[in-house]
């Protein structure tokens, strides 16, 4: 769950370097006095037979090398030294690490797969799928129409910078199923470290046991702020659009454009803010390949007035038709749902392919020459 500091702990154990070629052979270090005799550094390497050792020590006023461990050599006992190291047995030493490969070069392509969905969302603008579950309402009392439940996390987030998404849903031969959302509605607040609460609110045409429903949930945030990943829905993309619009009593549909184009398949999750307590009045009624057109329903009559409303709209993209769960309760052995128990689904029936908001992709002077100016 925590993939920034689990790859930093390899990293820590194993090292990010590794070398191709490794050196062996014997170092030696002296303290060189200042001299004017050589205006740069030079290296000097040592190969049998040695005719050069004299001549730099000399002019160097070398008289004596000290090893790796410690231990002193005089001048005139280094050539014998050297010509009597046993290369079979523990003499030769590390002396240069050539060809470095990084572990990444290592790993098989999987591996490196995995690591790069980690890495390329090291930014503080990308928004992902941090955790995943499904919490039971045993707890609960049926006969109140409102509910608080308490839902703990684990590991804990580093902050409460993160939203949450859920719905109300049942088992019904052996499946889950989402209850119908006028009769019930469930918001998510209170948002710590170490989780957050849902506040249900059931009218009393619901038919269902309330402890027999669960809370199905999703937290999206970022990763590198939140030091949290889920390791199972890393590969889902997420994009977010805040839309500020005004609801007028006669008007019930609500067009919205996205800066990218949309497809079949994706989810939507809808985040509301208004100065009025609403409940579930808003519909998905289209979408086109760049635009989401929302209907508001159920408003009552002392709603009948221009009200605010900030829109975060989440848009989840995804090659799969499932989302995969990291914490469950132990009664609910299930390890994957349909998005269909969220919002919504962008499908070919709520499809518009006669719309398309071009004006969000051009420039003037194109727009000017496709309208004929």
């Amino acid at each position: 769950m925590k993939p920034f500091n689990e790859l930093q702990n390899v990293f820590n154990e194993y090292g990010q370097l590794f070398p191709l070629k490794i050196k062996l052979g014997k170092s030696f270090k002296s303290q060189i006095a200042t001299t004017t005799l050589f205006d740069d550094f030079e290296k000097i390497k040592l190969k049998l037979p040695i005719k050069s050792l004299e001549y730099y020590s000399k002019n160097l006023n070398i008289s004596y090398f000290v090893t790796q461990d410690g231990n002193i050599i005089q001048e005139d006992g280094l050539v014998k030294m050297i010509k009597n190291i046993n290369t079979e047995d523990d003499d030769l030493e590390i002396i240069e690490l050539d060809e470095i490969i990084s572990l990444y070069d290592i790993l098989e392509l999987e591996q490196k797969r995995k690591i790069d969905i980690v890495l390329n969302n090291n930014n503080r603008d990308n928004l992902k799928i941090l955790m995943t579950g499904i919490t039971n309402l045993k707890d609960l009392n049926d006969e109140d129409s409102e509910h608080y439940k308490q839902i703990s996390i684990e590991p804990p987030m580093e902050n409460e910078n993160y939203e949450v998404f859920g719905t109300i849903v049942r088992r019904k031969n052996s499946k889950l199923e989402k209850l119908d959302q006028k009769n019930i509605s469930i918001n998510f607040g209170l948002y710590d470290v170490d989780g957050f609460f849902a506040t249900i609110k059931n009218s009393e045409k619901i038919e269902t046991d309330i402890n027999e429903c669960y809370v199905l949930w999703m937290i999206i945030g970022n990763p590198l702020e939140l030091s949290i990943f889920s390791p199972i829905n890393r590969e889902i993309q997420v994009n977010c659009i805040k839309e500020s619009i005004v609801i007028q009593p006669n008007k019930q549909n609500y067009n919205v454009i996205t800066p990218f184009l949309l497809s079949e398949g994706c989810s939507i999750l809808i985040d509301a803010t208004t100065d009025y307590e609403f409940k579930n009045i808003i519909k998905l009624f289209e979408w086109t390949r760049n635009s989401i057109t929302f209907q508001i329903v159920n408003l009552t009559e002392a709603q009948q007035e221009n009200i605010n409303m900030d829109l975060n709209i989440y848009i989840l993209y995804s090659r799969y038709k499932s989302l995969q769960i990291d914490c469950k309760d132990e009664d609910n052995g299930v390890d994957e749902y349909s998005f269909n128990l969220f919002e919504y689904i962008l499908t070919k029936d709520n499809f518009n392919e006669d719309k398309f908001d071009i004006d969000s992709y051009i420039d003037d002077d194109l727009y000017v020459h496709l309208n004929g100016n």
